[in-house]
């Protein structure tokens, strides 16, 4: 049934996975109520939680809002990623500051569900000076973080339309944006 599901989204496969994934959420439905009828009492106090998250994910819907993206991982979120090739990202959400021209890593945040960058920023800044009792005159970001030109004593700085500038200062914006491009693909 599995190998049935795969490709769905062809046409020609549609009608079939669509059956196969109704047989599937069937046979699971079907399962846990097994389970539940079946088990002593202390095994149900012990195995409950885990029969309610089945029983969640068997009667989630397409639109529903917090859903389970995976059993043993249930605070996992869907990130759109809003790209052709990867449209969605299955994880938390991670903000990382580094300083600039080094890779060296100044405060790492883990989001709960999938904030809009802007709401990341201050919680990011905050945790940056905790850690090193410092305060940012600049914050070098992406395009994601448009809106606000300043946050506390901190600019931010996103590419976009320079104007009213000189070419000089264009390039020199222009470097800073290319040096946190390479903040992303480093690994350790």
């Amino acid at each position: 049934m599995m190998i049935q599901q795969c490709f769905g989204h062809h046409p020609k496969r549609k009608k079939e996975a669509e059956r196969t994934g109704r047989k599937l959420k069937t046979i699971a439905g079907r399962q846990v109520r097994d389970l539940e009828r079946n088990l002593s009492k202390i095994a149900l106090f012990i195995y409950g939680p885990r029969l309610k998250r089945y029983k969640s994910v068997i009667n989630q819907k397409r639109s529903d809002k917090n859903k389970i993206y995976s059993l043993h991982e249930p605070d996992v979120s869907c990130i759109a990623k809003g790209k052709a090739h990867k449209k969605f990202e299955f994880g938390p959400k991670v903000s990382v500051a580094m300083l600039p021209g080094s890779n060296v890593t100044r405060g790492v945040v883990n989001f709960q569900g999938n904030p809009h960058d802007s709401k990341t920023l201050q919680a990011t800044l905050d945790h940056c000076e905790k850690i090193s009792g410092k305060t940012f005159e600049r914050a070098i970001l992406d395009r994601g973080y448009r809106g606000r030109k300043k946050m506390g004593d901190t600019s931010l700085l996103v590419p976009g339309a320079i104007r009213g500038k000189t070419p000089y200062e264009k390039q020199k914006c222009r470097k800073k944006f290319r040096s946190r491009a390479a903040i992303e693909p480093v690994k350790t």
